[in-house]
């Protein structure tokens, strides 16, 4: 509570990563790819250039983006691409936790199923925590073992997130829980049926 803003920033650079809900914007427009990837490992460790490039090209393949994305420009790739920068840039600090704000609410519903799915694997083999942020339980679904219903910032409903989405108890958790059930996340095989 009474660190400075130097101790916060190392923190928040060496130990907590965040994927940000719109990429576009937080993502530098200016810097290429490797040069977004590469800036945490440039302010918080000691690394030659060549060492910082060889973490940057493992996490490009690790998020499944050609390495000839590395020298593209932000405006230059799809949504998906530029939430996978996103997740690239927040995790290669090897961070113990993430914070997900709404990482897919710009995306359509494949690409939403390929970043919750890539964003929970890598945080996983990683061993780190994640709090993922969203009003959205049709992604909870897939993101969470537990979840935390906030309104007006207090948490009004807690526990499981399988439990809490099959029988939600406050108006508040019912209401999402409606909400998720008219708008499900669809796999390629299940839209291929529609």
């Amino acid at each position: 509570a009474y660190a400075d803003e130097h101790t916060l920033a190392d923190l928040r650079g060496r130990y907590v990563g965040t994927v940000f809900q719109n990429p576009a914007h937080a993502l530098n427009p200016v810097m290429t790819v490797a040069q977004q990837i590469a800036l945490p490992l440039r302010l918080h460790y000691d690394l030659t250039k060549v060492e910082r490039a060889d973490r940057v090209n493992a996490l490009l393949s690790k998020v499944g983006l050609d390495l000839d994305m590395a020298g593209k420009y932000p405006h230059e790739l799809s949504g998906g691409q530029q939430q996978r920068v996103g997740i690239a840039t927040a995790l290669i600090t090897s961070p113990r936790f993430i914070i997900a704000d709404e990482p897919t609410t710009a995306l359509d519903s494949i690409t939403q199923r390929q970043i919750v799915d890539l964003l929970t694997s890598l945080v996983d083999d990683a061993g780190a925590s994640m709090l993922f942020i969203t009003h959205d339980f049709s992604v909870l679904a897939r993101a969470t073992t537990r979840c935390y219903v906030l309104d007006a910032g207090r948490i009004v409903e807690s526990g499981p997130t399988a439990d809490l989405l099959a029988a939600p108890t406050t108006p508040q958790a019912q209401r999402l829980v409606a909400a998720a059930q008219t708008l499900t996340l669809h796999t390629p095989k299940e839209d291929s049926h529609e």
